[in-house]
């Protein structure tokens, strides 16, 4: 049984399909970044990266704009706007990181931060899944299972942060950005918390509809 898509109507599920691979493209971008760093190119990855924020941006007008004139949303229009908030929360945060890389003027990128940003992007990729499997809820087999796997990175990401945080405070103040990387890991965070409140949003309409 389907929620979502009937005939000639707005394809909700593949809306949030669309907003949330800009999150992957996004979190990708980023890993790549971080993985081959060239502190001469960020200015012009900044760019890039609020491309992908924007055209984000414009999905989530889109859809909105559809929902404005339904008469019968296939579930609550208040569901739709906040899952649609929350998908669009995601790719913001992951712009966040390279802004802040690029405005403390960063130039050494931590392993801990190229650890964060593969969670991020393995975070992402599990929020899409999720919500393509929306569409087929009561029959899905693997919705729950993709939940869970949101929650299992974000689970292991905490226990990275603390022990990046306290690593941090342990290094010499005078030879290290401590506040800087500090602020980088906080936005960081953020990503892959913004994601389990998706996952946490999608639960709540599965259980309310079942």
């Amino acid at each position: 049984m389907t929620i979502f898509k009937k005939k000639d109507r707005y394809d909700y599920i593949r809306a949030f399909d669309d907003m949330s691979k800009y999150s992957i493209d996004a979190a990708g971008f980023l890993h790549r970044i971080l993985k081959n760093f060239d502190k001469e190119s960020l200015e012009e990855q900044v760019v890039k990266m609020h491309e992908i924020e924007k055209a984000a941006d414009m999905k989530k007008k889109e859809m909105l704009e559809n929902l404005i004139s339904e008469f019968l949303p296939p579930i609550d229009k208040s569901d739709i706007i906040d899952l649609s908030h929350k998908i669009d929360d995601v790719t913001d945060e992951i712009e966040e990181v390279l802004v802040a890389i690029y405005t403390f003027n960063i130039c050494e990128i931590r392993q801990e931060a190229l650890k964060f940003s593969e969670m991020i992007l393995e975070a992402c990729e599990n929020m899409n899944l999720c919500l393509v499997e929306l569409q087929n809820y009561k029959k899905s087999k693997t919705i729950f299972d993709y939940i869970s796997k949101v929650n299992s990175v974000k689970s292991k990401a905490e226990v990275i942060y603390k022990t990046s945080i306290s690593n941090l405070y342990k290094m010499e103040q005078d030879q290290f950005p401590i506040y800087e990387y500090t602020e980088v890991y906080k936005k960081m965070r953020r990503c892959y918390l913004y994601c389990k409140m998706v996952t946490n949003t999608v639960e709540q309409i599965v259980v309310k509809y079942l």
